[in-house]
């Protein structure tokens, strides 16, 4: 292992060794971070779970926090615990959280926000995991996974469709998916339509920007998987996926759906984002609302009327089907199609018309765009300093009150004054070229001249913590990523507790710093001996 050395190249550290020193001493290293600032020092954090998919083995339920780094001033997402949940009741789900959080020493008084998938075990009114978490922390703050919520919009939207492309999609996926024989011979259709040579994506219904690059597959591969299954036709499932195929709806259906869905997949990238970005979700639900009612409503209604207060199920706010916009694609093919009856015509546009209410109806009643958080979230953005009033920064703070103390109002109070009259560029250079939160964790930095003491500490507390506060639950998601990278058909005999340590060591220390960038300490030698002695008088009392 050392060649350069004659001592070191004589040490041995075999599989189960390096297990325990990863366990005993580089794992709590990596941690002590996030519990110092969450446990010892009591900073407000949100709580991030999520209960993994698998059907045949043990469900998982991964604990994330998210909290505000002093050190590297800005929002990180550490990982708590990956308990196993097999029975999938709000009660137990919460029971293994709550277990894990005093197993780690967590508290709940600072925990002021909970992100999860917006299912009713997770965060329904009564008997879920959100209301026996706000039993424990009355002030928490929820707003559900914007990027949850917009899929359930598009695919409630979907349904009110007479055709579905989506189903088209899965079925030949399954048609291909374990014959090899057909695989080969789709290529020879590929190349014989000119188009490329790409295996069929498989579409999973529950991912997010899933649909809208399936549809995008489909579309391209069209005329080879149109001439295969009319080459084809040996079985039920191969005829009927051709009838479909060779349809001129379905192609219409599945243009406009290609079309339609990519203001869902605009949406969504935003909020994929690991930066704090919460204070984007208003005006990002009303430019979702203003693009579906642009391709629906009278322009003149869109410029007189508040998009939010539209009733869109009324008829006289809506285009003609000559001027309803179902995409150039689709308007192509519903012209160069001759021989499509004027009925099936007339049903298309009403199916689109559908799409489209129902898709704005359901963006209106998912999305509480009048909540008082949201509404005034972008006091966060130093861009909009001038636009900040004392009021909105104080009706902030007073929804917190287990964080922000009532009798520091009239300080930060004029704090706020001082900030919205501060020129910025002095105190912060270049401050617009630094994320939201580097900008709050550098301004928390600043000291008064005549006193010594920090200018904006009461301020910048209330801005972290509205940072703190979770996008969406994209980071547990990569959390379920990163355990299909770590437990590989290689490592199949990991036990579970390894596994969990060696994602606390990758999500609190090592997505930042390589591992060979690491910095080793002579406390974490110190701890990595204890842990290799530890692991030998084991051996030595087992062997015994």
């Amino acid at each position: 292992m050392f060649p350069d050395s004659e001592i070191a190249k004589h040490y041995v550290c075999s599989s189960t060794k390096a297990t325990a020193i990863m366990n005993l001493a580089l794992e709590p290293e990596c941690s002590e971070d996030m519990y110092k600032l969450i446990c010892t020092e009591k900073k407000p954090y949100s709580i991030l779970i999520d209960e993994s998919n698998d059907i045949m083995c043990e469900k998982e339920c991964a604990i994330l926090a998210r909290y505000y780094s002093e050190a590297q001033d800005k929002v990180a997402v550490g990982f708590i615990d990956m308990p196993v949940c097999n029975d999938a009741k709000a009660e137990n789900i919460f029971n293994c959280i709550a277990s894990s959080m005093d197993k780690k020493g967590i508290e709940w008084s600072n925990c002021i926000g909970f992100s999860s998938d917006n299912c009713n075990v997770m965060i329904g009114k009564n008997n879920s995991v959100l209301s026996r978490v706000k039993a424990q922390a009355p002030h928490i703050y929820s707003v559900g996974c914007p990027s949850h919520l917009v899929n359930i919009c598009a695919k409630t939207a979907a349904k009110e469709l007479s055709m579905s492309p989506e189903e088209l999609i899965i079925d030949i996926y399954y048609y291909f998916e374990k014959n090899s024989k057909r695989r080969e011979e789709l290529k020879e259709f590929q190349e014989f339509c000119n188009v490329a040579q790409q295996r069929v994506p498989k579409h999973c219904p529950t991912r997010w920007l899933s649909l809208g690059k399936s549809l995008d597959h489909l579309l391209n591969q069209w005329p080879a998987f149109r001439s295969y299954f009319e080459s084809h036709s040996e079985n039920q499932k191969s005829r009927d996926i051709e009838k479909r195929l060779t349809d001129p709806m379905m192609k219409i259906y599945t243009c406009f759906l290609h079309n339609a869905t990519q203001s869902f997949d605009k949406f969504n990238l935003i909020f994929q984002n690991k930066a704090p970005i919460l204070f984007k979700l208003n005006d990002s639900v009303e430019e979702l609302l203003h693009d579906i009612g642009s391709r629906l409503i009278v322009p003149k209604v869109l410029r007189e009327q508040n998009v939010q207060e539209i009733d869109v199920s009324n008829p006289e706010v809506h285009c003609a089907d000559e001027n309803l916009f179902v995409g150039f694609l689709t308007r192509r093919h519903l012209v160069s199609e001759e021989e499509i009856p004027s009925d099936k015509k007339k049903q298309f546009f009403k199916d689109a018309r559908s799409f489209y209410v129902r898709s704005f109806q359901k963006v209106k009643e998912k999305f509480p765009l009048r909540d008082q958080i949201l509404t005034n979230m972008s006091v966060v953005n130093p861009e909009g300093q001038d636009d900040v009033a004392p009021e909105q920064i104080l009706t902030l703070a007073e929804r917190f009150p287990n964080v922000v103390k009532a009798d520091a109002k009239e300080q930060l109070h004029l704090e706020v004054l001082d900030y919205t009259s501060t020129n910025l560029e002095k105190v912060i250079p270049n401050y617009r070229n630094l994320s939201i939160d580097e900008f709050w964790g550098k301004l928390s930095k600043d000291k008064s001249v005549s006193t010594g003491q920090i200018r904006f500490k009461e301020l910048c507390q209330v801005m972290k913590l509205l940072l703190v506060l979770p996008n969406s639950n994209c980071d547990v998601e990569r959390a379920f990523s990163l355990v299909r990278h770590i437990k590989t058909e290689f490592r199949c005999q990991m036990s579970h507790q390894t596994l969990v340590n060696l994602m606390s060591c990758k999500i609190n220390k090592f997505n930042d710093v390589e591992c060979y960038d690491l910095e080793v300490s002579g406390k974490l030698l110190k701890s990595a001996k204890q842990a290799a002695c530890t692991y030998n008088e084991t051996l030595k009392m087992s062997q015994a």
